[in-house]
Order: structure tokens, then sequence, then C-alpha cells
């Protein structure tokens, strides 16, 4: 799981519900969201539609999602990118891949220093939000 280290903290949810009130309390401060497809109460996808319909709503600067998956199906894939979904990562996920996604978002707002990673394995939801300076 990634965890709070470096310049940047991490919120991290096992239920949609749970993230989605997080973002409304905090949507000036997250920097790029991670959602698993599978979580209960509110899955990835519909987490997205309503992160994006929020921002529409409120003319609130579009986030990053990246979606997690264990499919490899095209279909599904493409239905994560329709739902608002800007990368999709198929688990396994590759330390390195993941950390090269953050450090992209992070010239944009802030500093980062990856220092830990662990594999993700359960259903969750991170908002990621970076130090600026």
């Amino acid at each position: 799981m990634i965890e709070h280290v470096g310049d940047y903290e991490v919120f991290a949810y096992f239920n949609g519900c749970e993230a989605i009130k997080c973002y409304e309390e905090k949507s000036e401060e997250i920097r790029i969201i991670i959602l698993d497809l599978v979580m209960p109460e509110m899955n990835g996808i519909e987490a997205a539609q309503w992160i994006r319909q929020h921002e529409k709503a409120l003319n609130k600067k579009r986030v990053p999602i990246v979606g997690l998956t264990a499919h490899e199906s095209k279909a599904i894939k493409d239905e994560c990118l329709l739902s608002g979904m800007d990368i999709i990562l198929t688990k396994p996920i590759e330390k390195q891949k993941l950390i090269d996604i953050l450090q992209k978002y992070a010239q944009t707002y802030g500093s980062f220093k990856p220092v830990s990673y662990t594999h993700l394995t359960l259903p969750t939801i991170h908002l990621v939000q970076f130090s600026v300076g």
C-alpha cells in the first residue's frame, strides 16, 4: 500500500463512499486519485463518475484518476476510461510504474520522494496530496 512518506500524504479508504466524503472535504488539496475497481459500497467506476460529475458541477480542476484492476479485458479498461479515469493499471502493479505516474503529476504540483511501497492487494482508494514547494 502507498504510505505517508516523503513529500506527499495519502488518504487511504477501503470503501468508495468514505473516499468520496474525504474528496468532498479535501478536493482542493487532492492531486491524484488511485481507485481500485472493486470496492465495497461504491466501486471505482462509480466513484470516478461521481468525481467527474462533482468537478463539472462545481467547475473544479480535473484531478487525474488512476484505475487499478486485476482484469486485462479491453472492455473493462474501456469502461474505466469512459467513467473518467485517465490511466488504467493492471495488478499486480510494478513499483516503478506507479512511482513514474506519481512523479509525472508531482512535476505539476510539487515534489515527490518515494521511500516505500507495498503491493496493493485490498480494494482501496487513495487520494494523494503532494506538498507544494
